[in-house]
């Protein structure tokens, strides 16, 4: 049997959490923003907006360089990216 081949996405996703962890646990927001942003360029945003229970204008604001969402904002994009859904 060959080598079973993993998919790019999944291997920066795995990438991301870890630097995730590590950001968190620094405290290092800039880091955070970063990963929580490549991770919103790889979804299908017309699905994970309302799956994830904010407007859309909500999401591409939080994209925006000068964001600051709100703690529900991030709390509900957080849960949403963790369930694994169509619009991976």
């Amino acid at each position: 049997m060959g080598k079973i081949q993993t998919s790019k996405k999944r291997e920066k996703s795995s990438k991301n959490i870890l630097k995730g962890k590590t950001a968190l646990i620094d405290g290092d927001a800039d880091a955070i923003r970063e990963i929580l942003l490549s991770h919103l360029e790889q979804v299908h945003k017309d699905h994970f907006y309302k799956e994830a229970g904010i407007s859309r204008r909500a999401l591409f604001k939080l994209m925006e360089p000068n964001a600051n969402p709100t703690l529900d904002s991030l709390a509900k994009i957080c849960k949403a990216l963790a369930e694994p859904q169509l619009w991976v």
